[in-house]
């Protein structure tokens, strides 16, 4: 009887991508069925290698520049479509004396705003392994959104800062904003706020303290008050609390 294996395994984080997982598994299939079939299949969930799973069939990987780093994207010129992954660039951060309170997802930005350059109408963004809880205000900072306080004065772009801003100005956003499809790729199903929001349930593994994801809780309905004073129509859906609040944005 021929024995047919499909491994599809996804990657093991900071030890075996999806690639190299799946090959040791076909690798360890053959030492005991020396004449099995074993077909390999690559897979993510928006986090790590999102990039490598989707242009092992579809299209192909480049590179770009974000603010002096060097990070991989994927494309396929067929359907007019880019992938990128927002762990490659506002990832996790294993350094921990780096307060979560002052990260924010501009990086992530800059390289939508590069893809947007480049002229692909449909943008895929995996959001898995972030490192960030800014809500996307780094995100909309990069592609031209201003946060202003009670004076007109420019805040900077971090969820700290939430408390003195009191307008959004969309006046210098992109006008290729709104040609664009965005798919955001996401397992979470999270809301922004309460016991199952962002905060308090993946605070922790981004190296926020107890008293610091009770401090990004009251930052994030701030900034969720915000958004709907200044007319963002915004519902705290299943999923918002994804990437520290990201798709609020997107």
């Amino acid at each position: 009887m021929e024995l047919n294996v499909f491994v599809a395994c996804d990657s093991y984080k900071g030890s075996l991508t999806s690639i190299e997982a799946n090959e040791c598994i076909k690798k360890g299939v053959i030492t005991v069925f020396k004449s099995a079939n074993v077909e390999c299949y690559p897979i993510a969930d928006g986090g790590e290698g999102t990039v490598d799973a989707y242009t092992y069939n579809y299209g192909h990987k480049i590179t770009v520049d974000c603010e002096g780093e060097t990070v991989e994207i994927g494309v396929n010129e067929e359907d007019n479509t880019c992938i990128i992954e927002m762990a490659c660039v506002n990832g996790i951060m294993e350094d921990s004396k780096k307060n979560i309170l002052e990260r924010n997802t501009h990086k992530t930005g800059i390289l939508i705003k590069k893809v947007l350059d480049l002229g692909y109408k449909n943008i895929m963004i995996g959001i898995g392994g972030s490192g960030t809880n800014d809500c996307g205000i780094g995100i909309a900072a990069a592609l031209g959104y201003r946060f202003l306080d009670a004076k007109g004065k420019e805040v900077l772009p971090y969820i700290n800062n939430v408390f003195k801003m009191k307008t959004i100005d969309g006046t210098n956003v992109s006008p290729k904003l709104k040609e664009v499809n965005f798919i955001v790729l996401s397992d979470v199903k999270n809301p922004l706020l309460g016991q199952n929001g962002c905060a308090r349930m993946y605070g922790k593994q981004k190296g926020a303290n107890d008293e610091e994801i009770e401090t990004l809780e009251k930052l994030d309905t701030k900034f969720f008050e915000l958004c709907k004073s200044n007319s963002f129509i915004l519902n705290d859906f299943e999923g918002a609390g994804a990437a520290g609040g990201l798709v609020l944005d997107l």
